[in-house]
């Protein structure tokens, strides 16, 4: 009865566009209480498939829904079934960018079970969504503050770490991880040295790639690292102001990309132990070809550079 039922939903909301707000709002109660009620895995399948076209659609702005589907979110993020996985993860991440519940009791226990479940997902689409999800979830000011209210910040970035060590050939994941890593990173108050030698690994690597998105995203949190002054040590080397400077050499059309190489390697040269490797001769015939750089503000992190060494 409770799998009809749901493949009737399922095939109801093929063409939800044609259902009122009161059938709407009647389906998504009626697929909640089927999570609740059931232990079968392809039921499941089908009730987390249709909670995720329920979200996609910003259940139809009738809030009040969202407490019944994180209920269910939290049972469905504990199955092991490859697409129940990747829609309950997608479901959360509507959840959570869309703002679509106010309740914060409930938002801090999805954000429990979505961190607390992600080492358990195993199938690779559900491992992409849980690395966009976590994000965007990063670039969110209150979620953030859950997640480091709830003491989740080392979990989260052991997390990231697992996923980029899994997925070295997605590079859309390791761009999302990447950048997460570097805001998580930057709200922990002591990383261990193990932790530390384990970001900067992460970033080292992730210059070998050839995308020019990723190798942006990557530049920019070596930056933002290095700023901080949380990894220094682990950070440089000659091995890697080397490499950022070849980047900067082969990309010197690409104004951002170019410039924040340009910012890393400034970044830097306030580092004393940094001066004999910036002085090396294919790092130094870099910035002496952007001293006259069109971007200003490339010139001037030159100059910083050239001054400081």
């Amino acid at each position: 009865g409770k799998l009809l039922t749901i493949k009737i939903i399922h095939n109801f909301m093929s063409a939800s566009s044609t259902m009122t707000k009161a059938m709407f709002e009647m389906t998504v109660v009626m697929t909640t209480q089927i999570v609740n009620l059931s232990k079968k895995e392809v039921t499941l399948q089908y009730c987390s498939a249709c909670l995720h076209m329920f979200t996609k659609e910003e259940i139809r702005g009738m809030k009040h829904l969202a407490l019944n589907i994180i209920d269910s979110m939290r049972i469905l993020l504990t199955c092991s079934d490859p697409l129940t996985q990747f829609f309950a993860i997608s479901s959360s991440g509507n959840l959570f960018f869309n703002n679509l519940c106010n309740n914060a009791v409930k938002v801090e226990q999805l954000v429990l079970a979505f961190v607390q479940h992600g080492p358990n997902i195993s199938d690779p689409a559900a491992n992409q969504a849980l690395a966009l999800a976590l994000a965007k979830l990063s670039q969110e000011a209150s979620y953030m503050a859950v997640i480091e209210k709830l003491g989740l910040l080392r979990s989260v970035l052991e997390l990231l770490l697992k996923l980029l060590d899994l997925h070295k050939n997605s590079l859309l994941l390791q761009e999302s991880c990447c950048i997460a890593v570097c805001r998580i990173a930057l709200r922990i108050d002591s990383l261990s040295v193990p932790e530390k030698e384990r970001i900067a690994g992460v970033f080292f690597n992730m210059l070998e790639t050839d995308d020019q998105y990723v190798l942006g995203s990557t530049i920019s949190g070596i930056r933002a690292l290095g700023s901080s002054g949380l990894c220094p040590k682990q950070l440089l080397s000659e091995t890697l102001l080397s490499r950022i400077a070849s980047i900067v050499a082969r990309y010197n059309k690409y104004l951002e990309l170019c410039r924040t190489g340009c910012a890393v390697l400034a970044v830097f040269s306030y580092d004393i132990e940094a001066h004999e490797m910036l002085a090396a001769e294919n790092i130094m015939r870099v910035l002496f070809d952007n001293i006259k750089a069109e971007d200003g503000v490339t010139r001037e992190l030159v100059a910083t550079s050239l001054c400081n060494v």
